[in-house]
């Protein structure tokens, strides 16, 4: 029995997580069908091949958000001995979030999107994200502050939060000159991924260690030390790979 009633917020992240990704391995199928038959044009038309990849790649962004933000909200209780800032919050981020890529996709059917492959969602919705990221960091700073409890597991998982709004912003803007808007989207597609989700899960993973293997925190620690500065230079140096 989890002892922080606020633990069970992360249920519903989890449950709708595992909804997306079950529709993201649907739209995989129909792609790949697409690839290995010759359909009727007629059954083509319905669901053109453009719609289901703009499913297909955008899906994963936000179930994916969702499990980290679902498992931070689980493991920082425990951490800083406190229960949530707001489980209303997460809720309302939840909704926010959800609405976001359900109003994503019907947008997906009748062709609006910004033509950016990850990024198809349009600019109205792309400020709901941002507006879930904010809560999200909030309602998570918020939480160790109260607690006054401190842990490297916790300023990692506060890390990640931080980055994600921020290195999220530099995907709104419109660049009239197209090498411009493409540099800054990579710094969305790639950096926002080794420098905020990877910090998270970075954080999840040395949680469960504690839980698992009886391991002593320091050593833990030190080793999440190690790999958040891999993935911080790892994807930063990968980064070039794509301008080159």
């Amino acid at each position: 029995m989890n002892p922080y009633k606020s633990q069970r917020v992360a249920y519903p992240y989890f449950v709708v997580a595992l909804l997306l990704f079950v529709l993201q391995v649907l739209m995989g199928l129909w792609l790949a069908i697409n690839y290995a038959f010759t359909l009727p044009q007629s059954l083509i038309d319905i669901f053109p091949f453009s719609t289901a990849r703009a499913f297909h790649t955008n899906l994963p962004v936000l179930w994916m958000l969702l499990c980290f933000m679902g498992g931070t909200y689980f493991v920082v209780p425990e951490e800083s001995k406190s229960e949530l800032y707001s489980t209303k919050l997460a809720y309302l981020q939840l909704i926010i979030l959800v609405g976001t890529g359900v109003a994503a996709l019907v947008s997906f059917l009748f062709g609006w999107t910004q033509g950016k492959p990850l990024l198809d969602i349009p600019f109205e919705l792309d400020l709901l994200i941002v507006a879930g990221a904010l809560i999200f960091l909030f309602n998570v700073a918020a939480t160790m502050i109260k607690a006054k409890n401190w842990t490297m597991i916790q300023g990692t998982l506060l890390g990640g939060p931080v980055m994600l709004a921020l290195l999220y912003l530099f995907g709104l803007p419109f660049y009239k000159n197209l090498s411009i808007d493409w540099y800054y989207w990579w710094w969305v597609i790639h950096l926002w991924v080794e420098g905020a989700w990877e910090l998270v899960t970075g954080a999840i993973i040395a949680w469960i260690l504690l839980r698992i293997t009886g391991v002593p925190r320091g050593v833990v620690e030190k080793w999440l030390y190690v790999e958040i500065g891999l993935f911080l230079f790892t994807g930063i140096a990968g980064t070039g790979h794509h301008y080159y």
